[in-house]
């Protein structure tokens, strides 16, 4: 998981590859389901939404896990493929049931309060924060994922000024922390924002996301911003 934090991508493709060719070849039933749920979590993040929905169907086809805090990353892979592909139900429903300890990894609670700011909890986005902002103090990936989940709330109730300002916060922390992948998405959601006000900035923004995502290999993304750019070049 941390090489995907830090944007080592290919480095956690061909770790989870090794690692869950080895966990298939010696059969240990606790480990089997974690390493498949991590391959479908590399796989929705690129985009490859019909693989990352097989490798689901396989984990959940292993029958009742050993231990909860492993399986719970199958649950957590079923719901960032839904809100990769517009739907965040089950993010909020994960989001109100997870294990405390899966719940206290960063990367898993950033997607479950950004399902929840999509689903219109913005209270249980705001909590997640708070809790993401207890795990470590600034400048920190919890911490600048707490600030980016503020910025989406406000831009969730309409306050755009506000929610550009906690999102050009949160993008110093990515940035000063060297994690591309939340930099290039919250300076995306900038630039969707910032369109009007500042195109020229709203453009520059959306290229740096641009060249990040098709560096990582996020189609999905790179698609988005894209579609961002001809937008805004209209």
């Amino acid at each position: 998981m941390m090489y995907i934090v830090t944007g080592r991508w290919d480095k956690a493709r061909q770790l989870n590859i090794a690692t869950l060719a080895e966990v298939r070849r010696i059969g240990t039933r606790r480990a089997v389901p974690g390493a498949i749920a991590i391959r479908a979590i590399l796989l929705a993040l690129d985009g490859d939404f019909d693989q990352a929905e097989a490798h689901i169907r396989e984990a959940r086809g292993l029958g009742q896990p050993l231990d909860r805090n492993v399986y719970d990353f199958v649950e957590f892979a079923d719901a960032l493929l839904h809100f990769e592909k517009g739907d965040p139900t089950l993010g909020c429903q994960l989001a109100s049931v997870a294990n405390p300890l899966n719940f206290a990894v960063p990367l898993v609670a950033g997607f479950l309060a950004e399902a929840q700011v999509a689903g219109g909890d913005a209270s249980g986005a705001l909590e997640t924060a708070r809790k993401l902002r207890s795990v470590a103090a600034l400048p920190s990936h919890p911490g600048g994922l707490a600030i980016r989940i503020e910025g989406l709330v406000h831009r969730s109730k309409g306050e755009d000024e506000l929610a550009m300002t906690r999102l050009a916060e949160a993008a110093q922390v990515f940035e000063r922390l060297g994690l591309p992948y939340d930099l290039a998405r919250t300076r995306l959601d900038w630039a969707r924002l910032a369109g009007r006000a500042d195109p020229q900035s709203a453009i520059r923004a959306g290229r740096e996301s641009l060249e990040a995502f098709s560096r990582l290999g996020a189609r999905v993304y790179a698609d988005r911003a894209q579609e961002l750019l001809g937008d805004l070049s209209k």
